[in-house]
């Protein structure tokens, strides 16, 4: 091992070096690969030039395999999975950004944070809407038909 390789082994318990799969992760830790690496490679990948339909294919089924692990998870955490992917896109920058901040591991929590940061944003004069409120939106922090919904920062 040389590089950053080498120092992730030499920073590991003893105990711990001696297993090859506690070895491994903190290897990929060092070098920062892990799922939401792939899930950023999956969405952003365009086809090679001289890259084959199948071997299209299989790169993108060998990215989608490293992101959502399927070997380990059940249909319905990967139904959970992309639509919590798909639900933090749609959040209004400000939301998204807080919410990411903190780690959400299924959509209902995106959800219960999300309603959390604009209960906490709302005025208290006003009692459920946002200033600056578009009416051809929804009123809870969402882009709709890419515009933010509250359009300038709330004071």
């Amino acid at each position: 091992l040389t590089g950053k390789a080498r120092a992730a082994y030499v920073a590991m318990d003893s105990d711990d070096a001696i297993n090859y799969d506690d070895v491994k992760q903190a290897i990929l830790d060092q070098f920062e690969i892990n799922n939401e690496m792939y899930r950023q490679r999956f969405r952003s990948y365009s086809a090679q030039e001289d890259e084959t339909p199948r071997e299209l294919q299989v790169r993108l089924k060998d990215l989608y395999e490293k992101w959502m692990t399927p070997k380990h998870r059940t249909k319905e955490e990967i139904g959970d999975q992309i639509v919590l992917e798909q639900f933090l896109k749609l959040l209004s920058l400000d939301t998204r950004t807080w919410v990411k901040q903190n780690n959400p591991t299924s959509s209902k929590q995106v959800a219960e944070m999300a309603e959390a940061f604009m209960a906490a944003r709302r005025s208290l004069n006003q009692p459920r809407r946002w200033r600056n409120y578009n009416s051809r939106c929804c009123s809870w922090g969402i882009q709709c038909r890419g515009q933010d919904t509250w359009g300038s920062r709330i004071r």
